[in-house]
């Protein structure tokens, strides 16, 4: 989550998009805010940096957050965590490859 509400907060994002389309969406989308914050009327500095942390979660976080919800739940799990979640449904457990133990 944003810290101090400011649009170098949102560099970290891009290395959410795994494809070209993902990081074409993000990019026009961290546009599309950075285009709606400046045609604002003459708001005050708080109000303005309000804005921006709202168009940051709503523009930038939400869709990251989509992005990653998207892939796939699958790949390898140690075996201690495999054994805990053995009595979970299949998907929500995903498709996991166990791991030796160390």
């Amino acid at each position: 989550m944003p810290q101090t509400l400011l649009l170098y907060e949102t560099v970290p994002l891009f290395l959410v998009p795994r494809t070209l389309r993902e990081a074409a969406l993000l990019t026009v989308l961290s546009y599309a805010g950075i285009w709606w914050l400046v045609h604002q009327p003459l708001l005050s500095a708080a109000h303005r940096l309000v804005l921006s942390g709202q168009m940051e979660v709503v523009l930038l976080y939400l869709p990251c957050t989509l992005m990653v919800l998207r892939r796939p739940n699958q790949g390898p799990m140690p075996a201690w965590l495999e054994q805990r979640i053995a009595a979970w449904p299949v998907w929500l457990r995903g498709r996991g490859q166990i791991l030796p133990s160390p």
